[in-house]
């Protein structure tokens, strides 16, 4: 296992769409004045490869009945369902038929379906890893470094990528255009570097410093002016820090310890004094660890594992409100690793599948369905947003 899950150690949506007014027309009877009141939800964010569901009024004996595309060919209606997958970009027009006690009538949606978020991961190339990226939907697909040597551990923002390498015979963080071209060297250390992550903006950057103990620093977009973070006073004999992560802002930094003798996730606002740093997640019997920030930054994901008796290991996803310490649980897979939280709210994760591992996203306002991310036959780690 990589640093980003504790390898050492042991192991909405963006936008669901408010209220749709209802539409073009009445008709088998509804009354008229009801058309007003009738409106549905859309959950979804309208991209190419997304998957689009539809809920009817909350409170009201409606249900859905045919859903209409124009142009018919924008995407594919699953039939008998409340959902449609959009497979182009533009302006599409949905339209719907919600039928309530008076009668059936007719919604439309507007859409202006867009291109879908990428996000970088490192994956076996060749014989070692090389950095990737690729749109949520597996197009533009695209290896950005070719070294004989392991590239690893992405972050991306404002069209840069830094990540860890060891071209230059130590471990050490790089940066290289997103857009693919020469890398820069940014550390010159006698220890390893690893597990980068910058803020949306590029202008800091959280990274581990290494190796025994493992301790977070945080620096500007070069890596220059790296400080310890947040240290705090422990007689626990291994203080390792694992998978550092900051808020888009750039004002909180989260990261995985293991002070108390098992993996824990504190948080604490940049600047803190020594110490400053907070458990976020309640201590239990559970392992937490590989936090990453909501878009606001007010809420976590986090690995949870767990250790049944006689059994494998469990790892699944939770939500975790900063504010209250209130858990959600986000998977049940029991496989599920190495959470990003995209800038529109969902979260790419990681889980092994009979052909190896893969991605997959998952919208918190609908926990329930998984989505896989094509990849090319690649197997990716590291998986992280770009910003």
């Amino acid at each position: 296992m990589t640093r980003r899950g504790v390898a050492r150690a042991l192991a909405a949506l963006g936008a669901a769409a408010g209220a749709l007014a209802a539409g073009t027309g009445c008709r088998d009877g509804a009354d008229p004045g009801d058309r007003a009141t009738i409106a549905v939800t859309r959950l979804g964010v309208p991209e190419r490869g997304a998957v689009l569901a539809y809920r009817g009024p909350p409170g009201r004996p409606a249900m859905l009945g045919a859903i209409r595309l124009d142009p018919v060919d924008a995407g594919v209606v699953f039939t008998g369902t409340d959902s449609l997958r959009l497979d182009r970009t533009g302006r599409v027009l949905v339209s719907l038929d919600v039928i309530a006690s008076g009668g059936t009538v007719r919604v439309t949606d507007t859409l202006q379906v867009g291109e879908p978020p990428e996000i970088v991961f490192d994956a076996d190339t060749a014989g070692n890893r090389d950095i990737w990226a690729m749109r949520l939907d597996g197009s533009n697909r695209r290896r950005i470094t070719t070294e004989a040597s392991d590239d690893r551990e992405p972050t991306a923002a404002t069209g840069q990528v830094v990540f860890v390498s060891g071209r230059s015979g130590t471990i050490e963080l790089w940066r290289a255009p997103l857009a693919g071209g020469a890398a820069t060297r940014l550390t010159t250390t006698a220890e390893d570097e690893g597990a980068p992550a910058m803020s949306a903006a590029g202008d800091r950057l959280v990274w581990l410093t290494g190796p025994a103990p493992s301790l977070v620093r945080v620096g500007g977009a070069d890596a220059t002016g790296g400080a310890r973070f947040a240290p705090a006073a422990t007689t626990a004999p291994n203080n390792e820090e694992f998978s550092p992560t900051i808020s888009r802002a750039g004002d909180r930094v989260a990261f995985t310890t293991i002070r108390s003798g098992r993996p824990q996730v504190f948080v604490g606002a940049v600047g803190g004094g020594s110490g400053s740093a907070t458990l976020a997640v309640g201590d239990d019997s559970t392992f937490n660890s590989e936090p990453t920030f909501s878009p606001d930054g007010t809420r976590l994901v986090v690995t949870r594992t767990s250790l049944p008796p006689g059994m494998p290991d469990r790892n699944d996803l939770f939500v975790v409100t900063l504010s209250s310490g209130t858990r959600t649980r986000l998977t049940s897979t029991g496989t599920a690793t190495q959470p990003a939280w995209l800038p529109d709210g969902r979260v790419v994760f990681r889980q092994p599948t009979a052909l190896g591992p893969r991605l997959y996203w998952v919208d918190p306002a609908r926990p329930e369905r998984l989505v896989a991310i094509p990849s090319g036959g690649l197997a990716p780690r590291a998986v992280d947003g770009v910003r």
